[in-house]
């Protein structure tokens, strides 16, 4: 099967840190065969880290075992391991001697699933913020480091961890950006200037790599916190989320020099920053711009912009965001609005490379013949791509309905129901223009929503394909319960990660997602 990469659990447009921990195989280093099993003269040489194509022909699988495409999105290339010719959702086994792969196998939605043992998950307080994927590879952030697990096996059982160089401080966030990972630190100090840990990583296309290099650098900052955005051609957005503040933002690009200060100036028409002096001159600049709406918060980014938003439903875009030019646009009002059950906290947003911008959050749906209470897991568009000047209409699907029994009708205590209305947060990811993976809390029986369901969804025509989801089971531990475990849902190279922990980041579970597959697999 050709795989082209679409860029799973949580990115621009157009376009892991130990020895073997108690059952996580440490790679080994791999001889680069030829087609006959030989070791190629060119096996000594240096890949480059990101591997630039237009076709698949202008990439070169590592050995015998891969097949090589071009991911025409970013302009990468990956490499599927034992893909079937002429087969979809079926792959064999490489014989890491002979770099010859076994006979294909089907498998189905839910690819493979195994214990990542030793590694914890708990880098900071959102669990989907801790977790991000660039094929082949995965990256969790734990209580004290980054670690990358090989994820292009669909037949695997074990996690398979690379070693992770060069990171030098604790993430507090993960952030999924084209072909690079970076990873923001916690803010250190107590007065300014603070000390803001931020590292990047170059995602190596090759999937065959026994170390993976971090770069890690200590900027001067001004604020107490931040938040990072991808940017395009794999730069990061770094803001300070206030909207008092001008919402400051910094557009940065790898290499960042020791020493860099993160400076505070205003964009041009913006006014100077609480009536003081002139903007600072700086190695970079983070550009404040007047008039945010009060209460707005940066969400998203979608190209160069990044997303304001302000409950339930109003938007904004912030247009050449982190350079001189940026400026706030209008309000952008959504149709039709999407009112989360208990506010904000209960509202998760996603995007995509491509610059969709996607929400998702529970809803109430009462039906006025009953006196049940009902919600609805709501997944909305926002923006379908990295141009859009206007929100998407009415591109709403509902992949679960949740509902607790109330007294009979016509009761005058209707909808008064114990525990009240199902309103946790659930959690979407991009696959390409019109596709998108969710994980919910699973639909009725009552006892079902405190297991996790995954749904494949399409839009143009909005479909929920229901061969296309796969459930946790009550006996999983953690099981994948919304308000009690972490998890987090994440996207790359055309295939979902759902990543389980406890509440204590503990007993980590790494589930792949084959989205163009269905639940039963075919007969091979």
């Amino acid at each position: 099967m050709r795989r082209t990469l679409i860029a799973a659990m949580v990115v621009a447009a157009t376009l892991a840190a130990c020895n073997t921990l108690l059952g996580i195989e440490e790679q080994s280093a791999r001889p680069v065969p030829d087609e006959a099993g030989d070791a190629a003269p060119e096996a000594a040489a240096v890949r480059p880290a990101f591997e630039a194509c237009t076709r698949d022909v202008d990439c070169i699988a590592p050995n015998g075992c891969y097949t090589p495409h071009c991911d025409t999105v970013l302009g990468a290339c990956t490499y599927a391991l034992c893909e079937a010719k002429d087969r979809t959702c079926a792959r064999g086994v490489c014989n890491t001697s002979t770099y010859v792969c076994s006979d294909a196998l089907p498998y189905g939605f839910l690819a493979t699933s195994y214990e990542a043992t030793g590694v914890t998950s708990g880098c900071g307080p959102k669990p989907e913020s801790c977790v991000a994927a660039a094929y082949p590879f995965l990256f969790v952030g734990t209580r004290d480091d980054l670690v990358a697990l090989r994820a292009d096996d669909l037949m695997g059982k074990t996690a398979v961890k690379v070693t992770v160089t060069g990171l030098t401080t604790k993430p507090q966030q993960v952030i999924a950006s084209g072909r690079r990972i970076w990873v923001l630190g916690a803010v250190q100090g107590t007065v300014p200037p603070y000390q803001l840990p931020i590292a990047s990583i170059d995602v190596p296309s090759d999937p065959t790599v026994t170390e993976i290099h971090a770069h890690t650098t200590l900027v001067a900052y001004s604020f107490p916190s931040a938040v990072g955005f991808p940017a395009p051609n794999g730069a990061l957005f770094i803001a300070y989320d206030d909207a008092t503040q001008g919402v400051p933002t910094a557009l940065v690009q790898p290499p960042i020099a020791d020493g860099t200060i993160l400076g505070l100036a205003s964009a041009a028409g913006a006014g100077p920053i609480d009536g003081g002096a002139p903007p600072v001159r700086s190695d970079t600049t983070m550009i404040r711009v007047s008039g945010a709406p009060a209460g707005s918060s940066i969400v998203a980014s979608t190209g160069g912009r990044v997303v304001l938003y302000r409950y339930p439903s109003t938007f904004n875009l912030i247009a050449a965001a982190g350079t001189p030019m940026a400026a706030v646009q209008g309000d952008l009002p959504l149709s039709a609005p999407l009112a989360s059950l208990y506010g904000p906290s209960t509202t998760s947003f996603a995007q995509g490379p491509d610059g969709t911008v996607m929400m998702a959050g529970p809803v109430a749906a009462d039906n006025p013949a009953d006196c049940n209470c009902t919600t609805h897991a709501r997944l909305q568009y926002v923006f379908p791509n990295a141009i859009a000047t206007t929100t998407d209409v009415n591109q709403i699907i509902d992949p679960e309905a949740w509902v607790n029994p109330g007294p009979p009708a016509p009761s005058p205590t209707c909808r008064q129901c114990n525990p009240n209305y199902e309103g946790r947060r659930f959690l979407a990811t991009w696959l390409d223009h019109r596709t998108a993976l969710t994980a919910a809390p699973a639909s009725n029986p009552i006892g079902a929503r405190n297991v996790t369901d995954v749904r494949l969804l399409g839009r143009d025509p909005f479909e929920s394909n229901p061969k296309r989801r796969f459930t946790t089971k009550p006996t999983d531990m953690p099981k994948g319960e919304f308000g009690v475990d972490r998890i987090a849902l994440t996207a790359s190279g055309g295939l979902g990660y759902l990543v389980l922990a406890d509440g204590q980041g503990n007993n980590v579970s790494v589930s792949i997602v084959d989205p163009a597959c269905d639940v039963v697999a075919p007969a091979p």
